[in-house]
């Protein structure tokens, strides 16, 4: 499983839990539901630095969890 696919299931399954829909959680960070899903289907487009700490926040995690470190 590539980098990316990991990353994905780790941003679904944290928004998830979290109760948030593609559409809130992208509101949250500042992008697209679009995005958001080729995120969680591992399509390897790039996290900005700003976009993760905005995760990190939400999601009360780790920047290493989420980055499968």
């Amino acid at each position: 499983m590539n980098e990316w696919k990991k990353i994905g299931e780790r941003v679904r399954h944290e928004r998830e839990v979290a109760g948030m829909t593609m559409e809130a959680l992208a509101a949250e960070i500042g992008t697209t539901r679009q995005t958001i899903s080729r995120w969680e289907r591992g399509d390897g487009v790039e996290i900005t630095l700003n976009m993760l700490v905005r995760l990190c926040n939400i999601f009360n995690c780790e920047m290493g969890y989420l980055l499968c470190e």
